[in-house]
């Protein structure tokens, strides 16, 4: 969550890091633990910047504990002495993630960030400073840190560390060309949260962005569909879908092969024990055997024709037969959708975490 910057006593290596990119200007990545102050942080530099005359874009990569946009996505804010960053600032550009962790999900984080900070530098920011997610241990924390980098080429990397935590980070780039590593301390008023108030955290903000929605019906005639490739492949027949049946021991509502990967639609319980006659049948290597009353929940970016994102949504009903899903969305014209792309996770009207969707 953005604090505001009066939390927190500011360092004087905050404000000497400030200076420094004030001096040279550019793509800041500020790097630190979940719980170290980094939002809040990121709110004092912002205010230092915006009040020397720059033009900030504030790039919001913390998919867990969004504090521009909901969670699940990547948001941007511009920001200059003229508007601040509010309380409770509305993002200018949303990009969909998908999901609030980032293990599995490493290219539409990196490309969301990367996206967002062309667009801050096309809209005029002067400095655009991104916000990380908190994962930082670790050899899967290692490779996603360093393909951000690598993809934003920032001039400044600012590392929020409690003694020497970032540091078998930071060793990947030191030394890089044109990068300087700011490395400045935790506050220690820091609080750290529990497991369950992060997840409280989510939840609220997820509420938050669905308390106006609707419930609106799609056709699939109309749509693109990524993430869960449908709609891509050969569709089966009635016979086709008849002889599937025997298999599973329960009538396919719908399936498709492509190349060598299958999709099939049931509803209710099916027998997996029976996949490799599955996959003879559809004449495939690999098949998608999804319950679509267990794809109620899945959280849903929704985009135009452009591919631009609209809106999230939550998939309320799914009917392959129809061809139509029904999803809860505060979109104002749904008539816009042209590409939906399905989350990796589930969630209640009110916001409540349901697990992981089934096709992941």
């Amino acid at each position: 969550m953005i604090g505001s910057s009066s939390e927190l006593e500011i360092l004087p290596e905050w404000v000497h890091a400030a200076e420094r990119v004030l001096g040279q200007p550019g793509v800041v990545v500020l790097l630190g633990a979940s719980d170290s102050g980094k939002t809040t942080l990121g709110r004092i530099l912002t205010d230092i910047w915006t009040a020397a005359g720059r033009t900030v874009g504030l790039v919001d990569g913390d998919i867990g504990q969004s504090s521009i946009g909901p969670p699940a996505t990547v948001a941007l804010a511009i920001l200059s002495s003229h508007h601040p960053l509010p309380p409770s600032p509305c993002p200018h550009v949303l990009y969909f993630v998908g999901s609030t962790s980032p293990p599995g999900h490493f290219l539409p984080l990196i490309l969301g960030t990367q996206s967002l900070v062309q667009t801050a530098i096309a809209q005029g920011a002067e400095i655009v400073l991104v916000d990380t997610t908190g994962l930082i241990r670790g050899a899967v924390a290692a490779s996603l840190k360093w393909h951000k980098l690598q993809a934003l080429r920032p001039q400044h990397v600012l590392a929020l560390q409690r003694e020497a935590e970032l540091e078998p980070i930071l060793r990947l780039v030191e030394g890089q060309s044109d990068l300087e590593i700011h490395r400045v301390p935790v506050s220690p008023k820091v609080v750290r949260r529990s497991h369950a108030a992060r997840r409280a955290f989510r939840e609220a903000r997820f509420r938050e962005y669905f308390a106006s929605a609707s419930r609106d019906d799609l056709e699939w005639k109309d749509l693109r569909f990524s993430r869960l490739w449908l709609n891509t492949g050969r569709r089966l027949g009635r016979e086709e879908l008849a002889v599937l049946g025997v298999s599973l021991q329960t009538m396919p509502l719908y399936a498709e092969a492509a190349g060598e990967e299958g999709l099939v639609f049931v509803r209710g319980a099916f027998s997996r024990a029976t996949l490799y006659q599955v996959r003879n049948a559809l004449q495939v290597s690999d098949v998608l055997l999804i319950d679509v009353e267990q794809l109620r929940g899945t959280l849903l970016g929704l985009h135009d024709g452009e591919g631009a994102f609209l809106a999230l949504g939550i998939l309320h009903n799914f009917d392959p037969e129809q061809e139509t899903l029904r999803a809860l969305t505060p979109l104002q014209d749904p008539a816009r959708v042209r590409s939906v792309a399905f989350g990796s996770i589930r969630l209640d009207p009110s916001g409540r975490e349901l697990g992981e969707a089934p096709w992941r």
